[in-house]
């Protein structure tokens, strides 16, 4: 399995977070809440233990999808240790109109999970959150530090508005001074362990080696290899290449990558805007090549050679056609291929095949840029003013970062449950790893890294091994990585080394987003409205006059929105930062 663990078991709640914004109920007061410990009563901070004596209960909404409850047997034993335990909310859909609803009413949960887009924005400028810095500088003062080192990006800093700190965010590795990262992204070494993190070219293994025997470097090798798969399989059951009709964002993402841009998302929304120079930032859909790979999309659907469902389908539909090992070839993102991967190797007639990243490069260009590497995380956290104890609170999230019981229960679970100790250090076992892959939300029911999905959690207990379980040994051993990933990495399709050198870190061109009520969000808002239907179109047109027709009016209206007057604020904000910090 390697480290696909990571991503696999934490989809439940990482892809949704990312793909949806959240929203809440009112907050609830536990009754058997006793009285505060007397050490808060004279103004000083309680210990851990004086606090696991006073249980409390916060009301968290973490939006839509799959999510434990409060219950689960390693959140129990959190709070044994802590007094502290959660009723864990979320909505079936519609988390955006919502959240909307809340900030309307007034009605709010303690604490809400949500997306840093325009809403969020809203919410900051609400009055109704409280202010984080003063209750972790007196209650969380050791997590304050280590979120404030310039080797984590500063984020107190970074988020601190008018003097105030309203939000932390998630999915961020933090580090104490002097720790290394698990992954040294600018060794010229580095092998890439999981699938990039932007979005790629995907084909099937061992398809690619039967059809073409070697790897696929642009798009005319992939025409080429798309060709030899229709000859090989001309009939309607076999899709060279698929798409679904809303991956038209995630295939501009990897197309303006190809052609050597650095690519940026903007709050939730992934590859928004891009840059080759450092200095000139554009909206993605409007670069100057974007006109001729939607021609080379609508070439292969004129051609017989992309899915003629495709443009149309959901993803449902596509995830179905992905997850039968009939489709060779896909562009897009890295969850639809860990879905179909561990689809295909559970069933016996497909378990030897695998999809694998391909890094496309268009004539000319010598670099690829996958990630800034300078992340401050993504999703956001905040605590409103219904919370009963935000003190409180704040000494919960300063356990995870100082206790190494409560973070060993948060990322290994429970001992001879979850996890085993090996040599001396936490791992898992054979056994353990099949109960995972045999059940999908494994980690839901147990618990598991609950609070990777609330805060910015450390990489490493303060006994030096890792913090979760996504880096145990095991996925390191030879019993514990994916058999046909270390058949592919024996082969001269081995991908895992061709990635070096594609990360950067850059903040300031990071973390910016505009009022909500602003012409320039308006203007993008609306403008990405319009992407993934026009992709669809484009790919379904008649001929290229009719790609460039639908093309042109699409730029045309997004330049009515203001698309525009979005990019010219976008390069003022980053230049200012610039200029600032030099």
């Amino acid at each position: 399995m390697n480290q696909m663990f990571k991503k696999v078991t934490a989809v439940f709640i990482t892809v949704s977070m990312f793909t949806a914004l959240f929203a809440g109920c009112s907050a609830k007061k536990d009754d058997k809440q006793s009285s505060l410990p007397p050490s808060t009563q004279d103004g000083n901070v309680p210990t851990l233990e004086e606090d696991a004596k006073n249980p409390v209960k916060f009301s968290i909404f973490v939006g839509e999808g799959k999510f434990p409850k409060g219950n689960e047997p390693v959140l129990q034993e959190i709070t044994k240790k802590t007094g502290v335990s959660f009723d864990i909310q979320s909505v079936a859909s519609n988390a955006k109109d919502k959240l909307s609803i809340m900030l309307a009413s007034k009605d709010f949960p303690e604490i809400i999970m949500m997306g840093r887009d325009d809403l969020f924005y809203r919410y900051l400028d609400s009055g109704e959150l409280v202010d984080l810095k003063p209750l972790l500088q007196k209650n969380a003062p050791k997590m304050y530090q280590i979120l404030s080192l310039p080797g984590n990006g500063e984020l107190t800093k970074r988020f601190e508005q008018n003097g105030k700190l309203l939000y932390l965010t998630q999915d961020a590795e933090m580090l104490r001074q002097g720790e290394k990262p698990f992954e040294d992204l600018e060794d010229p070494n580095f092998v890439e362990r999981e699938l990039p993190w932007h979005r790629a070219l995907y084909v099937l293994y061992p398809e690619i080696q039967n059809i073409y025997g070697k790897k696929i470097n642009n798009l005319d090798d992939l025409y080429t290899a798309l060709k030899a798969y229709k000859a090989k399989y001309n009939d309607k059951n076999h899709y060279p290449i698929s798409m679904s009709s809303t991956m038209g964002e995630h295939m501009i993402w990897a197309a303006a990558s190809m052609y050597g841009y650095k690519v940026l998302s903007y709050g939730i929304y992934g590859g928004i805007y891009a840059t080759k120079d450092g200095k000139n930032y554009q909206y993605t859909f409007k670069l100057p090549e974007m006109l001729n790979f939607f021609k080379f999309l609508n070439k292969l659907y004129r051609e017989g050679l992309m899915d003629e469902e495709g443009p149309i389908q959901n993803d449902d539909q596509f995830q179905q056609k992905m997850n039968g090992g009939k489709v060779f070839s896909m562009i897009g993102n890295w969850d639809s291929i860990y879905t179909a991967n561990s689809t295909l190797l559970s069933n016996a007639a497909t378990k030897d095949e695998i999809f694998i990243p391909q890094k496309l490069m268009a004539p000319g260009v010598d670099k690829v840029w996958q990630f800034n590497y300078a992340y401050t995380g993504n999703n956001a956290m905040v605590v409103t003013k219904k919370c009963k104890d935000p003190a409180r609170f704040a000494r919960f999230l300063e356990a995870l970062y100082t206790n190494d019981d409560v973070q060993v229960l948060n990322g290994w679970g429970i001992q001879g449950q979850d996890y085993i100790i090996k040599d001396g250090k936490r791992d898992i076992s054979a056994d353990i790893q099949a109960k995972m892959e045999a059940d999908p939300d494994y980690g839901l029911k147990r618990g598991l890294n609950f609070f990777n999905n609330v805060i910015n959690i450390l990489g490493y207990a303060s006994d030096g091994q890792p913090a979760s379980n996504w880096n145990a040994p095991f996925y390191q051993s030879d019993e514990g990585q994916d058999p046909r990933d270390k058949t592919v990495t024996g082969s001269p399709l081995n991908w895992h080394n061709d990635w070096a050198g594609t990360f950067y870190k850059d903040y300031d061109e990071l973390d910016i987003y505009m009022k909500a009520d602003s012409p320039e969000a308006r203007g993008l808002a609306q403008s990405q409205t319009l992407v993934n239907d026009a992709v669809s179109k484009m790919v379904l047109a008649g001929s290229e006059a009719e790609v460039e027709q639908i093309y042109k009016e699409t730029i045309q209206q997004m330049e009515t929105n203001g698309i525009s007057a979005w990019e010219k604020a976008l390069n003022k904000e980053i230049s200012d930062r610039r200029n600032i910090n030099k």
